[in-house]
């Protein structure tokens, strides 16, 4: 297994450090309605700055999801992850259309979705492009958000976006003007921008660059009111009322295998 690390990596680990470690392993079959919306709605507005369909990016990426959903042998649990996906496309086809109209003319020489890396931290920031104020062009990572009713205040303070900054900065000398979320809500459409915090950047980077020396390991984290209720609850029921052994085989059963 790569020992490289993201930001992802590390939310996960914060949450859950076996949440994290069974998601280096595996893939769930279904996913969130949330989590399905996000993803549907960031393959529309990629596919728009490659200049291709994003209502049928959205319809593609929904039909990679439901060819999943054919490991799920209970009927009923398929049926329900059939209902989100649709609901999930829905959602996504509103949202993109309501920011594709209007909000992504403002970027202009978009570099999409780029790998970056620096020593054993790995970045895909969703967007590097220019935005011009006035008669000045600022670069700037974009960074695009699904959300209900978004918090701004949360924005403000994450440094996502500060850490691909700093990457940009000390890996590729590539300076960054501007950072920006773009929150696509059922609420309306919001844009957050500010400066660069490179110090915050270098912070969350090191502390990714931590996690990925750490040892992997399975500790006894279950509790039958555990607040996360995320994708691995029942393998973790498993691990801990059962063995590792049975844990194992309903993940080789119910969940996709990464490729190294």
């Amino acid at each position: 297994m790569r020992n490289i690390r993201s930001y992802t990596d590390l939310q996960l680990y914060q949450k859950c450090p076996r949440l994290f470690a069974f998601s280096l392993e595996y893939n769930p079959l279904e996913e969130t309605e949330a989590i399905n919306t996000g993803l549907f709605t960031h393959e529309a507005i990629f596919a728009y700055f490659r200049g291709t369909d994003w209502s049928q990016a959205i319809a593609n990426r929904a039909n990679l999801a439901i060819t999943k959903l054919d490991g799920l042998e209970d009927a009923n649990k398929k049926g329900k992850a059939l209902k989100v996906l649709e609901a999930a496309s829905k959602r996504a086809e509103s949202l993109a259309h309501r920011y594709l109209e209007k909000w992504a003319k403002d970027w202009t020489a978009p570099i999409i979705e780029p790998e970056l890396r620096l020593g054993k931290v790995v970045a895909h920031p969703d967007l590097i492009a220019y935005l011009k104020i006035g008669d000045t062009k600022f670069r700037t990572i974009v960074d695009f958000k699904t959300s209900r009713s978004p918090d701004i205040r949360w924005y403000n303070i994450s440094s996502q976006c500060d850490v691909y900054a700093y990457i940009l900065k000390e890996g590729y000398q590539d300076n960054i003007h501007l950072i920006a979320y773009d929150v696509i809500s059922d609420d309306g459409i919001y844009r957050h921008t500010r400066p660069p915090r490179l110090k915050w950047g270098e912070n969350l980077f090191k502390a990714i660059e931590q996690l990925a020396v750490l040892p992997i390991h399975y500790r006894p984290l279950f509790a039958f009111d555990c607040p996360q209720k995320c994708a691995f609850w029942e393998a973790c029921y498993l691990m801990e009322t059962d063995a590792e052994e049975a844990c194992r085989e309903y993940l080789e059963k119910y969940y996709i295998r990464k490729k190294e």
